[in-house]
């Protein structure tokens, strides 16, 4: 089992204490190997040159990737039985190795938890990409106008200075540096043309993420929110504008009359629910950040998956730690996962419940199993976990400590609308043509 760390692609490392793979190893008798790679503008810089190509991030990652390989058997692992897992922007990576030729056959199966390849959010332009470089070098005196100048001032310049900068480089929120659809990596065709109709026959995939995935950003637009215990009540007119400045600059697909979709979303998430519940725009932009981000990408990479044969097993987590240190309000946030997966409440008892261990244990043996047979469940599995299809799309609730409980369609609705109903109205011009011609969900 291969882990990809997250962290927008800005920050993190294999060695933080929570991807301490040894209880996992240890529990499951499964191999865990973990990677660095080269983050924020010094691993995804582009401007679609030789010099400055892209993407070196992720070939960081297959180099890995391929020493893990080759050398396997040496570790008395069988190279034929290797699975790629990650979390967040760790979890795009695993897509994007999914759709590489590249890299894609040096595992067979991946787990991505709370990071669809597919999401908006993780896609970046060439042109997107080269307009962040010509800024970043214009702060930090380079040239602007001439490629090679700017990228040998730039190799020159302090890396943690231009690190600092490019990391304030934001794009509506998010990191201005991405993964791109270059030349070499993904062969110049869109990372989402490969993962639905290239890859789409090989791997297994084990796909989910959490109840309150879409939670984490609101913070940024409210830091106070972080110290208060309730839910802030937010108003329509905050509602309005934080759909104007902060989601649609980052929709690709906009239609010519934004009111008319600041109309229908708020109809969608506030209109069709109860009256008591209609003056909740909070929960409302959580859940439209959690739809667009995490939850309906899910869909748009399972179904293609599901179409060329693969098994795919969706989950939800939705057990809030007893050690998080978010508000309650935020429920169960961003990687809130990450610690059962690792095994951490065995591995640090003292800070977790019984009851937590055991939902560690179960989370374990799950994606172990997975990891082994392509299948999360064993004799031992106390309830079953039905594999993914396009009638009833179960999917598996990791809540209760000794069980999982077996849910059906999450948030489906939602996802239609998104995934069928709006990208019909208004395509994305950076997909393939005719992606969403194909696409049922």
């Amino acid at each position: 089992m291969v882990w990809i760390h997250g962290g927008a692609l800005q920050f993190g490392s294999s060695t933080v204490p929570t991807y301490n793979g040894q209880v996992l190893a240890a529990t499951q008798c499964v191999m865990v190997a973990t990677l660095n790679y080269r983050l924020g503008v010094l691993g995804f810089l582009s401007l679609g040159t030789a010099a400055a190509p892209g993407n070196v991030g992720l070939l960081d990652q297959a180099m890995a990737l391929h020493w893990i390989h080759h050398n396997a058997p040496r570790f008395g692992a069988d190279p034929g039985r290797i699975t790629l897992f990650g979390e967040s922007s760790g979890a795009r990576c695993v897509g994007a190795h999914m759709a590489s030729p590249l890299s894609r056959d040096l595992f067979s199966r991946a787990v991505i938890q709370s990071g669809p390849v597919t999401a908006s959010f993780g896609k970046r332009t060439v042109a997107e990409n080269t307009a962040a470089a010509r800024k970043l070098a214009g702060i930090m005196g380079c040239p602007v106008d001439d490629d090679d100048a700017m990228i040998t001032c730039l190799s020159e310049a302090d890396a943690e200075e231009m690190g600092k900068i490019a990391t304030d480089l934001k794009r509506f929120s998010f990191p201005a540096f991405g993964i791109i659809v270059d030349d070499y990596f993904f062969f110049n065709e869109s990372m989402t043309t490969y993962l639905l109709y290239k890859a789409a026959e090989k791997f297994d995939v084990l796909i989910g993420s959490n109840k309150n995935d879409g939670s984490y950003k609101l913070p940024f637009f409210s830091a106070k929110s972080m110290n208060e215990s309730t839910r802030p009540q937010w108003k329509r007119n905050t509602f309005h504008l934080v759909l104007k400045n902060v989601l649609f600059p980052k929709l690709r697909n906009l239609p010519a009359n934004e009111n008319q979709l600041i109309q229908l979303l708020e109809y969608i998430y506030i209109g069709s629910s109860l009256p008591a519940e209609r003056d909740d725009y909070h929960t409302a932009l959580e859940n439209i950040f959690g739809d667009l981000n995490y939850f309906c990408p899910m869909y748009s990479t399972a179904t293609p998956l599901l179409a060329g044969g693969s098994d795919v097993y969706m989950y939800s987590f939705e057990h809030r730690s007893s050690i998080s240190p978010f508000p309650q309000w935020m429920g169960v946030v961003h990687a809130s996962e990450l610690d059962f997966v690792f095994g951490r409440p065995l591995d640090q008892g003292h800070f977790f419940t019984e009851g937590e261990r055991q939902l560690s244990l179960l989370m374990m043996n799950a994606w172990a199993n997975f990891a082994k047979f392509g299948n999360p469940n064993s004799e031992d599995t106390p309830s079953q976990w039905p594999p993914l299809n396009s009638s009833t799309y179960p999917y598996a609730v990791f809540r209760s400590p000794s069980h999982v409980t077996v849910g059906k369609g999450y948030r489906y609705r939602e996802c239609v609308f998104w995934n069928e109903v709006y990208t019909t109205l208004v395509p994305d011009p950076s997909d393939p043509a005719g992606v969403h011609d194909h696409d049922e969900l």
